[in-house]
């Protein structure tokens, strides 16, 4: 990628970022999973793991109609770094928040990389791994000691 590419495809890196997002908040798994490439590795924050987009979609369709149903995510890019005009790493905070305490304190904060390749039809997501950020906002998840030694995301 050159400098002169760049602006031009750090735009649409974020805009799939936006999409994705967006279609979570729709608790549209087809949407979501959309943004996947075929073969995606994908480990969610709570550990599980999914072998492409097929498992992606059928994962979270069953999670957007049992214990993410209505939840909303919002989310904080981090850094964009790209090695190659098709190649780009993808670190992001993601905020979660559920309409009941299916997630403890009703919401979370989880850092995620997102490993993203430039496809026929856009930016996909190659690989996520998500982590959930000790933080007090949300709730008593972590003991008291882990806040003192982890610092504030």
């Amino acid at each position: 990628m050159t400098p002169r590419t760049w602006p031009n495809e750090l735009r649409r890196i974020l805009d799939t970022i936006a999409r994705l997002a967006a279609a979570w908040n729709e608790g549209d798994e087809a949407g979501y999973a959309s943004h996947f490439t075929d073969d995606a590795n994908y480990i969610a924050a709570s550990g599980e793991r999914y072998r492409g987009k097929a498992q992606i979609r059928t994962g979270y369709g069953w999670l957007f109609t049992t214990s993410l149903r209505g939840s909303r995510i919002s989310l904080e890019i981090e850094s964009v770094r790209s090695w190659s005009p098709v190649i780009a790493l993808v670190t992001l905070r993601a905020r979660l928040e559920t309409p009941d305490d299916t997630v403890d304190g009703r919401h979370a904060l989880i850092r995620s990389s997102l490993l993203m390749f430039l496809a026929t039809g856009g930016w996909r997501v190659a690989a996520l791994h998500g982590t959930r950020i000790a933080d007090r906002r949300c709730g008593s998840r972590r003991p008291p000691s882990m806040w003192t030694s982890i610092g504030s995301p």
